[in-house]
């Protein structure tokens, strides 16, 4: 029960001495009970002692008394739990605190807090900076340390410690010695300079000089003639403090330039550019020179070159010989000249004939060769059988002659006559441009093809009256004729026959005339009138094309000397030809008889000044460009004889107003009235059945237009560009609207398209920016291409459940356009479809679709959302690029390609949502803006955030940018049968914290394309069965690792092997596949690799071997190996030093790249063996360590030199 009482009564007082902070004092001395401390005093409940380090113990027997009825407890904290004997405490170094508690029949009284300090030890350590050891000092706190002997070290005096002695010591204590450093240590500089017959250098003189230890001594750099110093890192070096130190000056030989000139030769052998060390001799090259023989050199060569020189070589000329031959009996001459002398030979003569040159081209000089020349003659004159008589002037002659001189013999026969001419064949003048005139004998009935083509000084000709025919091109390019008369039997002119005589003013044409070829006045430009005698005639006269009627340049038409304005045709006129008035502008009012059935095409084609025509009732169609281009006319009445109206009839008639059309019309043809600009309305009869393309293009008044229900086809462009068009009504006859048929119909409000339309053809309503509505219905099954792109009025658009394709551009920039509903018929959605749609913000795709074309919502910047229907398998190029306001995208498990930039710009993005991963992970995404999930960072599978991901066990790979931009994953578990992973498939997947996978061997085999197809890039934790790996034990099963398998995986700690020589034949696909890059430890068997000693087995270390590895402080390369591949210690920062054995041939690429502490070289080979390893680039660390080359016995030459000891440790001399 005491027992009980005393622990309660303890527990409660230690938990007031502990709120209270120990408020506890002495009692009172007078007292009768208590304890009284011998020597401590106390001072508010707490006193402190020191005592020696000696002393191990604390009695407090001896240091309390006890009076009366009191006691106390001693323990070593305030609840007096831990209690402690009270005649030996142990004293621990430092302070040691007690708790004593005094009581009165179990009662706690007072209660006191003692501390006692065991003073400690101090260790005081002297550095004499490397030499002469000085034993370490063991001084108890506040005591003093005492002056060791001065020490000693070469090249230095001892100055003092840098140490105070007379203080008390109170902390572990390491004392600096301080030195001065020697101003006579000796050192030495040689000159060395090189060799001729080498590139080797010879020692030429020693200087032995002095200087203050351990500070940098930079060689006096001599002068020697005809050497220039080699600055080198043996010109200057730091002073040995054992005077060793010895500077080497390389001097190289100076170089001269021996120039030989060939002087005109060629260099057989040898060398023309010779560059010689100081004293060295030059070899003359070989050269020979065509025609010429070599007769020496202009200066001696020197035996010891000293300075640049130039020789050149000498020549004498060969002589040669030129034949002449004239021909035709005259005799032979021959010249003789030396090589390159100038020939200057004069033309000779021969009588009817012209000297034309040599068959070969004489040379301004004399060639290395004899050679042989032979006149060349053209005849003037083309000669019968016997040669007495000319029957013509050559081709030759036509084109160069205007006057010809004839000769009384030619080549010895005598001219006895000239032959009589009967008809001017083709060609006969072709290209005599001289001729200015010609008289034609009444003899000829044929100008042939191309009789007097391109004789341009031609001005006039006369054909006389027993020519018929003009054969083709036989006037050609004869562009200064201005006037022709053509006689009255001539029946055909042939094509081209008067073509580009642009100088013609006028032309008669006889009434024998029945034809006129293509092109026969073609650019005939300055014709101003055309001459005729009978109407009639010339009615009937066959034009193959405009330009075969000479009235269109010449636009006048003269009867019988008289201006034609007012033309009536006489009744005897059954039809009006083709082109029979074409381009006659002067021509004003027409009056076609009843006697005139048929009216040809283009008849009166650009009659720009006619106003008025009168066509009868018997014409029962208007021909094709009939009236094309008679911009006067200001209205027309067609009789009701006429059934069509040709291609072109009317068109650009722009006068015209109004025109009546009767009801006989069955037809309008293409471009019948377009460009009509002047038409402000028309009425099409109900008996029309076919409108044709472009029939009213460009009638920008036509205000409105009724289409009856006959009407079964409109063509192309029918209505194109009439942007004055306000209302159009389409009749229920037509089952097609045509390409462009109201494109640009920019005034056009509404339409109503009928319900047997089937197809909207491309550009249809193209440019209709006032259109408000449409209702396509359900008969129609295409829109066609650019059918209602760009009508930007469009606010509502209702799409028939018969539409099956809607092509591209159909509605592309409908900025009005905010909703559209595509019915589940439709299969395809043409490129940029809903394009450029900017205010469009609800889409609604029927499930029909099962392909979605480029650029089809492109800059659809108001759309929210989108749901891929579940047919679709392929979402092309930039299908929903720039859709800045789209927040969430539904694809679906059908789609297995999204080409590029389908998604770019889609900056709203928040959620991708899918169904099926496998699938998801076979989608080709052709970059990295083709997947959503690059601005969506959220990835939703069946509606669920995904997270913490793990990928199926059936998939195998995983494709590009699978999942790039995915920062909502935070661990991803890829199953062991993924093989590979393609380029940036988890790229921007920052929020990984853990890649989780079961299999090392199968992870490290997996093929990624580049670093960040590897989600370590961004998890940096790898967990293997759920445990991180931070030691990572390589399984003797694997001999490779795929590139980046562990690239950015910094959680690893630790690379444990048990094969060193199997390690570095591992193959690494690049560094960030190597674990030690970020574990930076190797443990072989366990035991942490340090001083790294390859085995003597090994013959090679593979790339990337030790890369990364900083544990490594030094490395031991055995006699085998040949060859330090790349990377091979990249970025092993703590080698301070390496041995490399004399059988390394090649150092790889970067090799031993930022080993940043690596100071010493150890190499088994000579200096000038070392020179012979191939050490690729970046390898600086490895070529500015300090090298020692390998001496078995104690070396007398300067340098750095090692060695081992006989304990096998390396050793430098």
């Amino acid at each position: 029960m005491k027992k009980k009482i005393f622990a309660f009564i303890f527990a409660a007082a230690a938990s007031f001495l502990i709120f209270a902070g120990f408020s506890a004092c002495k009692k009172d001395d007078s007292e009768t009970n208590g304890i009284i401390f011998n020597t401590l005093i106390i001072n508010d409940a707490s006193a402190n002692l020191s005592v020696s380090n000696a002393t191990e113990e604390f009695s407090f027997e001896r240091e309390i008394t006890v009076s009366g009825k009191a006691k106390y407890i001693v323990a070593l904290d305030q609840s007096g739990v831990h209690r402690v004997s009270t005649d030996r405490a142990p004293l621990a170094p430092g302070d040691n605190v007690f708790y004593v508690f005094e009581t009165l029949d179990d009662e706690i009284t007072n209660t006191f807090m003692i501390t006692i300090r065991r003073r400690p030890m101090y260790a005081v350590s002297f550095d004499a900076d490397g030499y002469s050891e000085v034993q370490t000092q063991q001084i108890e706190e506040n005591s003093f340390a005492t002056e060791p002997a001065a020490p000693s070290r070469t090249g230095y005096t001892f100055v003092r410690w840098n140490y105070d002695f007379t203080q008390a010591v109170t902390q572990d204590t390491e004392i600096q010695a301080v030195w001065a450093a020697k101003t006579d240590t000796k050192y030495k500089t040689e000159y060395y300079l090189q060799n001729l017959e080498n590139d080797a250098y010879t020692l030429r003189e020693t200087s032995n000089l002095q200087g203050t230890t351990d500070t940098k001594a930079t060689a006096e750099i001599k002068n020697f003639a005809h050497f220039t110093h080699k600055a080198s890192a043996t010109d200057s070096g730091n002073i040995a403090p054992d005077g060793s130190l010895v500077l080497k000056v390389y001097y190289t030989r100076d170089k001269y330039n021996v120039t030989f000139e060939s002087n005109g030769g060629t260099l057989e052998n040898g060398e023309v550019n010779q560059i010689l060390k100081y004293e060295g001799s030059a070899v003359a090259p070989v050269f020979t020179r065509t025609g010429y023989t070599f007769i020496g050199w202009d200066k001696t060569i020197p035996e010891s070159v000293y300075e640049d020189i130039t020789v050149t070589a000498q020549w004498k000329a060969n002589r040669y010989t030129l034949t002449l031959i004239y021909g035709n009996g005259q005799p032979t001459e021959i010249i003789a000249k030396d090589c390159d002398a100038k020939l200057e030979i004069p033309n000779p003569e021969r009588a009817g004939y012209d000297f034309i040159g040599w068959d070969k081209t004489i040379p301004d000089t004399m060639p290395a060769e004899n050679i042989t020349r032979t006149a060349q003659w053209n005849a003037i004159f083309q000669l019968s059988e016997n040669g007495d008589t000319i029957t013509r002037l050559t081709d030759y002659a036509k084109k160069k002659y205007t006057e010809i001189a004839i000769p009384a013999e030619i080549d010895g026969v005598k001219i006895t006559s000239i032959g009589s001419i009967t008809s001017i064949g083709s060609g006969a003048f072709q290209y005599c441009s001289g001729l200015t005139s010609v008289t034609i004998p009444d003899s000829v009935t044929t100008i042939g093809a191309c009789a007097f083509e391109n004789c341009s000084g031609l001005t006039s000709v006369t054909i006389p009256d027993s020519v018929t025919s003009i054969r083709y091109s036989a006037f050609e390019n004869c562009s200064g004729l201005t006037s022709v008369t053509i006689g009255n039997s001539v029946t055909s002119i042939g094509d081209s026959a008067f073509e580009n005589c642009s100088g013609l003013t006028s032309v008669t044409i006889p009434d024998s005339v029945t034809t006129i070829g293509n092109c026969a006045f073609e650019n005939c430009s300055g014709l101003k009138g055309v001459y005729i005698t009978d109407i009639e005639k010339w009615c009937k006269i066959s034009f193959d094309i405009w330009y075969s009627n000479p009235l269109y340049y010449a636009h006048n038409l003269y009867l019988n000397n008289k201006l034609v304005t007012d033309l009536v045709i006489p009744n005897s006129v059954t039809s009006i030809g083709m082109f029979a008035f074409s381009g006659c502008s002067g021509l004003t009012n027409i009056a076609i008889p009843e006697s005139v059935t048929s009216i040809g095409r283009s008849a009166f084609e650009r009659c720009s000044g006619l106003t008025n025509i009168t066509i009868p009732n018997s014409v029962t169609s208007i021909d094709s460009g009939t009236f094309y281009g008679c911009s006067g006319l200001t209205s027309i009445t067609i009789p009701n004889s006429v059934t069509s109206i040709g291609v072109s009839a009317f068109e650009n008639c722009s006068g015209l107003t109004s025109i009546t059309l009767p009801d006989s019309i069955t037809s309008i043809d293409g471009s019948a009235f377009g460009w009509c600009s002047g038409l402000t309305s028309i009425a099409i009869p109900g008996s029309v059945t076919s409108i044709g393309s472009c029939a009213f293009m460009q009638c920008h008044k036509l205000r409105s237009i009724m289409i009856g229900n006959n009407v079964t086809s409109i063509g192309d462009y029918a209505f194109g560009g009439c942007s004055g068009l306000i209302s159009a009504t389409i009749g229920n006859g037509i089952t097609s609207i045509g390409n462009n048929v109201f494109e640009k119909c920019s005034g056009l409000t509404s339409i109503s398209i009928p319900d047997g339309v089937t197809s909207i053809g491309d550009s249809a309503f193209r440019g209709c920016s006032g259109l408000t509505s449409i209702t396509i219905p359900d008969s129609v099954t295409s829109i066609g291409y650019r059918a209602f792109g760009w009508c930007s009025g469009l606010n509502n658009v209702i799409i028939g459940n018969g539409v099956t394709s809607i092509h591209s551009d159909a509605f592309k920039g409908c900025s009005g356009l905010t909703s559209i509903t595509i019915p589940d018929s439709v299969t395809s959605i043409g490129n940029s479809a809903f394009g450029w749609c900017s205010g469009l913000k609800n889409v609604i795709i029927g499930n029909g679709v099962t392909s979605i074309g480029e650029s089809a919502f492109k800059n659809c910047s108001k759309l929210t959302s989108i749901t891929i229907p579940d047919g679709v398998t392929r979402i092309d190029s930039s299908v929903f690029e720039n859709c800045s306001g789209l927040t969430s995208v539904v694809i679906p498990d059908s789609v297995t390609f999204i080409n590029s930039s389908a998604f770019s710009g889609c900056s709203g993005l928040t959620g991708v949502y899918i169904t099926d991963i496998e699938k998801w992970c076979k989608i080709l995404f052709e970059n990295d803006v083709a997947n959503p999930l690059y601005y969506a960072h959220n990835l939703y599978l069946s509606n669920k955030l995904v997270t913490d991901f793990v990928i199926p066990d059936s998939i195998t790979s995983i494709g590009a940018y699978a999942f790039i931009g995915c920062s909502g994953f935070t661990s991803v578990t890829i199953p062991d049968g993924v093989t590979s992973i393609g380029p940036s498939a988890f790229s921007g997947c920052s929020g990984l914290k853990g890649v989780y996978i079961t299999d090392i061997e199968k992870w490290c085999k997996i093929s990624f394309k580049n670093d960040v197809s590897n989600p370590l890039y961004y998890a940096h934790n790898l967990y293997l069965n759920n445990q991180l790996v931070t030691d990572f034990v390589i399984p003797d099963s694997i001999t490779s690792i795929s590139a980046y398998a562990f690239i950015g995986c910094s959680a690893l700690k630790g690379v444990y092997i048990t094969d060193l020589e199997k390690w570095c034949e591992f193959s690494f696909g690049d560094y960030s596949s190597n674990p030690l890059y970020y574990a930076h430890n190797l443990y072989l068997n366990n035991q942490l690799v340090t001083d790294l000693v390859i085995p003597d087995s090994v013959t090679s270390i593979s790339a990337y071997a030790f890369t990364g590895c900083s544990g490594l402080t030094s490395v031991t390369i055995p006699d085998g190996v040949t060859s330090i591949k790349d990377y091979a210690f990249a970025y092993c920062s703590g080698i301070t030093n390496i041995t490399i054995p004399d059988g390394v041939k090649s150092i790889g690429y970067r090799a031993f790249y930022n080993c940043s502490g690596l100071t010493k070289i150890y190499y088994k080979g000579s200096e000038s063996e070392w020179g012979t390893i191939s050490i690729d680039f970046y390898n600086e660390k490895l070529k500015n360590a300090t090298r020692y080359y390998y001496s078995a016995e104690k070396p007398t030459a300067s340098g750095n030199y090692w060695h081992y000891n006989e304990n096998g440790e390396i050793e430098e001399w």
